[in-house]
């Protein structure tokens, strides 16, 4: 899209594209318990790489082309065409880029035990692994957008909506609100910033396609759902839970005991 028309896949490429995809499709598509066995191998691999890319980016680079740690950590430059602020506001993009590895841990909070406490601590390890590891990562506006956009919602429902939710055994307490408040202000901030382009007036090249692509999927999305007769509208329920409530394990242990005393005064 940003080709300007001008880019023509070469077979080599789409055939990686098409390896990848299928290889990925059929590693998905395995049993839980071959799942659990690939994933320490995985981990290990990406620690490794991240290893390798972190020692390798310094020591490969000459140095009349490296900065000074003051440099580096103190100066501030303006390299684009923004006001001074706003460009402040795009030096956001990759740190918010690297604290979103802990959507991973949210993906496999159903395949571990004890997983109302391990995922929560797996998100905040996850932010705090990304944040020492992920600085040599690259932006992409779209996922980001996708990610901040499911997270605001349900953290605003949750406050702004009447509901029955109860917190788990981790929990911020009397800190949940403002948290969960500073957490969708920033999330929203960054949704806007994230759909400018690097520059105020960029070639076809250089042009941010987030508000397109996310906007377009929306879109198609909303108007599937509220479609008269076959839309998601129409028919969706909601997610049916298959583990009972604590409210109905109550009841059934309250049964039980009632069964049981009336057992034992019958056989005395």
């Amino acid at each position: 899209m940003n080709s300007n028309a001008q880019f023509y896949a070469t077979q080599q490429l789409y055939g990686i594209y098409l390896a990848l995809a299928i290889s990925q499709a059929l590693i998905c598509s395995l049993a839980t318990r071959i799942l659990a066995r690939l994933q320490i191998p995985y981990l290990v691999l990406n620690l490794i790489l991240c290893f390798i890319i972190i020692v390798a980016t310094p020591a490969a680079t000459p140095s009349e082309l490296k900065n000074s740690a003051s440099y580096a950590l103190g100066n501030l430059s303006n390299l684009s065409s923004w006001p001074d602020g706003f460009a402040f506001a795009l030096s956001f993009l990759v740190p918010v880029w690297t604290i979103g590895g802990f959507d991973a841990a949210i993906h496999i909070s159903e395949e571990i035990s004890n997983a109302a406490v391990a995922a929560p601590w797996g998100i905040v390890g996850a932010i705090a692994g990304a944040g020492i590891m992920g600085f040599v990562n690259s932006m992409f506006s779209i996922p980001l957008t996708g990610q901040y956009i499911a997270f605001s919602i349900p953290i605003a429902a949750r406050f702004i909506f009447d509901n029955n939710f109860k917190p788990g055994p981790f929990s911020l307490g009397a800190l949940s609100a403002p948290v969960s408040a500073i957490a969708v202000l920033f999330m929203v901030f960054m949704l806007v910033v994230l759909c400018f382009p690097a520059n105020p007036n960029p070639q076809a090249s250089e042009m941010n396609y987030t508000a397109a692509v996310v906007g377009g999927i929306m879109l198609f999305a909303m108007t599937w759902y509220y479609f008269p007769v076959y839309g998601g509208v129409n028919w969706f329920k909601g997610p049916v839970g298959n583990v009972p409530s604590s409210k109905q394990l109550d009841n059934t242990d309250k049964g039980d005991m009632e069964s049981a005393g009336k057992n034992g005064s019958s056989s005395g």
